[in-house]
């Protein structure tokens, strides 16, 4: 859809100006069917921003969407990533102790 619009909208300019340009050169003016291309260009024209305007509605609900599943899925792995840390008995320093002693006391 996102492609036919600029083309009618194209294809009726084209109109538009074939239409004024023999109007000027036969000297009737048919000003019916210049009334009603200009009618349905800018009817065009409306239809084409308002897609344009609805697309990007659906884009940004996407992203936030995302985004919201992402926060989601982070959530739960740190949450337990957190647990296996805590949980873990077998967690030591490198100076073997657990990580609540220090590994050396500083003289002051």
């Amino acid at each position: 859809m996102q492609s036919v619009i600029p083309l009618l909208a194209l294809y009726l300019t084209k109109e538009i100006i074939d239409a004024v340009a023999d109007g000027l050169t036969s000297g009737e003016r048919d000003a019916g069917r210049l009334t009603m291309l200009l009618a349905v260009a800018g009817g065009v024209a409306i239809l084409g921003a308002g897609l344009r305007t609805l697309s990007t509605l659906v884009m940004e609900a996407q992203g936030v969407r995302l985004g919201d599943r992402v926060q989601e899925v982070l959530h739960a792995k740190s949450v337990e990533v957190d647990l296996q840390y805590y949980e873990s008995r077998s967690i030591t320093t490198p100076c073997t102790g657990p990580r609540w002693r220090p590994c050396s006391v500083l003289p002051g």
